[in-house]
């Protein structure tokens, strides 16, 4: 689930060209500062920060680096041996190995044009009964099978 958020975090940022944080929203729409967030440097790295604005390099960490997000130490070696994605010219992510092979078996996410992000199966079958989220502006949001907005479960906000 990390993974997937840091991905949308990066895809939102290239496509909307916002600020370097990302921050989680709860259900009133209220920034919530005291829960961690997430920071791209210009190298494309994305490191964890706490709620003071200290970068939290124990923690889990990602690189972008040429269209794939890539897992990466506290030092930013990228972790070749985990999971990675892979984003596609056509608005996919799907999961790469640790050689870079795509996991066209594993599911993916697809970008629609309506920035509604939904999961596929390895069938390529939509599954709109899975959590799906939708990009608006500078703001990352959970949204039901029909599009409604989930005011009840946080969103994520660029800032």
């Amino acid at each position: 689930m990390k993974m997937m958020c840091a991905c949308l975090f990066l895809m939102h940022i290239t496509i909307c060209m916002a600020g370097p944080r990302a921050s989680q929203r709860d259900t009133q729409g209220n920034t919530q500062h005291q829960k961690p967030s997430y920071t791209a440097q210009q190298n494309g790295r994305i490191v964890e920060t706490d709620a003071t604005g200290n970068k939290q390099y124990h923690r889990q960490q990602y690189l972008m680096k040429d269209g794939k997000v890539y897992q990466t130490d506290s030092l930013g070696n990228v972790q070749y041996h985990k999971p990675s994605f892979a984003i596609q010219n056509d608005g996919k992510v799907y999961q790469t190995d640790s050689l870079g092979n795509v996991q066209y078996h594993k599911p993916s996410f697809a970008i629609q044009n309506d920035g509604k992000v939904v999961e596929h199966n390895s069938s390529v079958n939509a599954q709109y009964h899975h959590q799906q989220h939708k990009t608006s502006g500078k703001e990352i949001y959970p949204i039901d099978s029909q599009g409604n907005r989930q005011y009840n479960k946080p969103s994520h906000i660029v800032e």
